[in-house]
Order: C-alpha cells, then structure tokens, then sequence
C-alpha cells in the first residue's frame, strides 16, 4: 500500500522569542524537560522544539525514505543571542531519547 504525501504550508516564525522560552509548566523555574539528542562528533543537545508533521524523507543520501520529524537543538544559550540548529531525527530514535531539564 502507498502512502500519499499531503503538503502542508508552514507559516514561517517571525523571531525566536515564540520558540525560545519556558513552558508553561516549568520543572523548578525556568526549566523544563526536553529531549536531549547526541550528535555524532560534537555533543549532547536539549530539542527545544519538535515539529508536530512526521514526514517521509531519507536520511542519507541515496537511502530509502524513513519517517522523520524537524527539530531545532540549543547549542548554545549565548550572550549575545541563542544559538540554535535544524536536525531531521528518526521518529523513533527521537522516542529514544533521554529527558532532562533546560533553561534558557
């Protein structure tokens, strides 16, 4: 059986201030848990955000597509602003990862 692919337009983030701040429900102040991803060769991250689509895409080059999710890991708090990156994790593998808390 295929699965058809629905394309959905996202709306683009007007600045980091919507994605970059503590829930709602902070774990002791302004933490809260989040994923913490491995990155091979340059370390562990917290995903402060996931994207809610899982879509279908190869992780490697020339690899059957997989179901990945997008996420954006803080590397690094700052001053003068955070510094942040776009993964594309494994919906499973990202199940996988351990929770911690983080403040920023």
């Amino acid at each position: 059986m295929s699965e058809a692919l629905i394309e959905i337009p996202l709306p683009s983030v007007s600045g980091m201030d919507e994605l970059l701040k503590p829930s709602d429900h902070p774990v002791k102040g302004n933490q809260r848990l989040v994923p913490f991803i491995n990155i091979k060769h340059f370390g562990t991250f917290p995903v402060i955000w996931v994207s809610p689509y899982v879509t279908l895409e190869p992780i490697e080059k020339d690899s059957p597509a997989v179901q990945v999710v997008h996420c954006i890991v803080l590397l690094a708090k700052g001053p003068p602003h955070p510094n942040t990156a776009i993964i594309t994790i494994r919906a499973d593998d990202l199940k996988k990862c351990p929770i911690g808390p983080v403040e920023w």
